[in-house]
Order: C-alpha cells, then sequence, then structure tokens
C-alpha cells in the first residue's frame, strides 16, 4: 500500500486508486466488523441454548414458567441494560462513517447473515430431518454400544 499526496485536497493524504484489491478489500472490512458481528449475531444462536440465562431470554422464560414470580423491573428492565450499553460500540462501527474500503464491512456482514437464513430456511423446507440433526455434536472416538451395532 502506498499514500500519496492528493493534488485536490493539499496537506491530506489519500490513498492511490487500485491501490488495493478485491481480496484486500474484502479482508480488511471482514477482520474490521469481525468484533461487532459477532457480538450481534452470535445473540441469535445462544438464545435457544441459554433458557433462563440469557438477558434476552429472561422476561419470557418466567412469563411462560413463572409467571407469579415474574416482575417486570427485574427480568425486563435490568435484562436490558447489557442491550443499551452494547448499542454504543456497535454504533461506533458505523458513525461516523468508515473511510473506503472499511465501508464495505457492514453490507458484507449483513450479506452473509441473510445468506446463513436462506441456507436455513432453504434446510427447513426441503430437508428438515437434516437441519435437524444439525444439533448433534459428532466425536471422532465416540463409544458405539452394542445396542446400536444390532439396529444397524
Amino acid at each position: 500500500m502506498s499514500i500519496e499526496s492528493s493534488s485536490s485536497s493539499p496537506g491530506q493524504s489519500t490513498l492511490r486508486p487500485n491501490a488495493i484489491g478485491l481480496p484486500g478489500v474484502l479482508f480488511q472490512s471482514i477482520t474490521t466488523m469481525a468484533p461487532a458481528s459477532a457480538v450481534a449475531f452470535s445473540l441469535g444462536a445462544a438464545i435457544p441454548f441459554a433458557g433462563g440465562a440469557l438477558p434476552l431470554a429472561v422476561p419470557f422464560f418466567y412469563r411462560r414458567e413463572r409467571p407469579q414470580e415474574f416482575n417486570a423491573l427485574r427480568h425486563v428492565l435490568l435484562p436490558a441494560i447489557p442491550f443499551v450499553v452494547l448499542i454504543f460500540p456497535i454504533l461506533a462501527q458505523f458513525i461516523p462513517a468508515p473511510s473506503p474500503p472499511l465501508n464495505l464491512a457492514a453490507p458484507i456482514c449483513a450479506a452473509w447473515f441473510v445468506l446463513g437464513l436462506v441456507i436455513v430456511i432453504l434446510l427447513s423446507l426441503r430437508a428438515p430431518r437434516a437441519l435437524a440433526q444439525s444439533n448433534k455434536v459428532y466425536l471422532e472416538d465416540e463409544p458405539v454400544l452394542e445396542e446400536e451395532r444390532s439396529a444397524g
């Protein structure tokens, strides 16, 4: 990468045109947005496994499983605090808008997320059994029971 002075704005340095190709732009975009996208998109994967432990699941858990113990302050307002606090680092990724090519990070992450959703929707429509088996953990040295051998 080389930096040259721009003739249109004296005193400022700009990136020379075509100094970074598409692979470089993609790499920089993904690595810049990785922390924010990991936080934002991992919540959706964690909620089904968290039960009442994840702040998003707490109000739903108490309304459904323990309605007599439900307290709006304790089970809605307090769990919402981490999400309010996380808004600031996530917004810092976008405001002010990063300079090119880093401004492509958010659209690339969003496209990757949408692609994952499309894959899950297609699997749920065309191969629901395969999707249901995706939560099974396969171990390399998993012992096979005698009953399973005779059944298979």
